[in-house]
């Protein structure tokens, strides 16, 4: 005799009680537990930088230069910034845009690429726009 013998026969007790949900009820139970949170969002964002793609024009590139440049000279005080970066694909038409937050740990002028606190090595090249509140002046 197992350790489960005297339930394996039983009968549900619950027959009747429980309907069977439809597709709708069932998709509607786990509605708040949405694992892909944003992905429409990202979408959305990925077929409009597929279709808008511009590049920095000499005003933006000075603006950039100087953005760096102060990021650069308060570096130790690790300011929070968000960099966004252009970037050319093959999957994508025309490339894609993408954004990189954390403070900036390392600055290689010979390499032309810059360090995050995350580890993400960004070429300076590709840099679009700089954000963050150190910047609000600029």
């Amino acid at each position: 005799m197992s350790k489960y013998d005297d339930i394996i026969n039983t009968p549900y007790p619950f027959k009747g009680i429980i309907h069977n949900l439809s597709k709708e009820e069932r998709a509607a139970q786990f509605l708040p537990f949405d694992a892909l949170t944003g992905y429409s969002e990202a979408i959305d964002v990925a077929q409009k930088n597929n279709n808008e793609v511009s590049f920095p024009d000499e005003n933006k590139l000075f603006e950039l230069n100087i953005k760096l440049q102060f990021l650069l000279s308060i570096i130790e005080k690790k300011p929070l910034v968000h960099i966004t970066c252009f970037f050319k694909n093959s999957k994508y038409q025309n490339g894609f845009y993408d954004v990189f937050s954390g403070y900036i740990k390392k600055y290689d002028l010979d390499a032309d690429y810059l360090v995050l606190n995350t580890g993400i090595k960004l070429k300076i090249s590709n840099i679009c726009d700089i954000e963050g509140e150190c910047l609000n002046n600029f």
